[in-house]
């Protein structure tokens, strides 16, 4: 099959500033996740620690039909500028602010539900699940095995154009789809202690 080129269905109201495709559906740092748990680092959020720190070791425990994932980065460098230049009285996180005053869930949910359709109208058969940061599936992981970014000393995915100010989102696909793979990217924060 001849190779597809996503960009030809992303419409500029996706918001989306990278994207990148994986078959690879176990996490590269899963071993890491584990040890952090075992040393507290969750902290109270025992979600991470519950029954759910097993099903983050493949995406076939989320989905099982899961074939492929397709990783897209939603940008909310706005939202810290608007932040930064406005000064509100009390501390907010960036990215609470933008994403057309809707909870960034939501709003990604319903973006990523629109291109899980947009494909299925190119690909028969084609079925997905959606993953958020609320779904147990190691996301930075994912970002990185899709060639968006690598691990910062900041602990997030940087990626080369676009920075950390980022939330990722996924389809999680019953299919391999003919999209190109992007190669891992090199940890570009060397020595760097900004």
């Amino acid at each position: 099959m001849k190779k597809f080129k996503l960009e030809s269905i992303i419409h500029s109201d996706y918001q989306i500033v990278d994207f990148g495709y994986t078959e690879e559906l176990e996490p590269r740092t899963y071993k890491e996740f584990l040890q952090w748990i075992e040393l507290n680092y969750n902290g109270p959020l025992n979600y991470l620690a519950d029954h759910r720190k097993d099903i983050r070791k493949s995406l076939k425990d989320v989905y099982s039909d899961c074939e492929s994932s397709l990783v897209f980065l939603f940008d909310y460098r706005s939202s810290k500028k608007f932040i930064e230049e406005t000064k509100p009285k009390n501390k907010i996180a960036s990215y609470t602010v933008g994403f057309e005053d809707q909870d960034y869930h939501f709003w990604i949910k319903e973006k990523l539900e629109r291109m899980g359709r947009d494909l299925q109208a190119v690909f028969n058969g084609l079925e997905f699940k959606l993953s958020l940061d609320i779904h147990p599936v190691l996301e930075r992981d994912l970002a990185e095995r899709a060639g968006l970014g690598w691990f910062g000393k900041n602990s997030m995915i940087i990626n080369q154009k676009f920075g950390s100010y980022n939330l990722i989102g996924s389809l999680l696909l019953n299919q391999k789809l003919p999209l190109n793979f992007r190669p891992s990217v090199a940890d570009h924060c060397g020595n760097c202690t900004r």
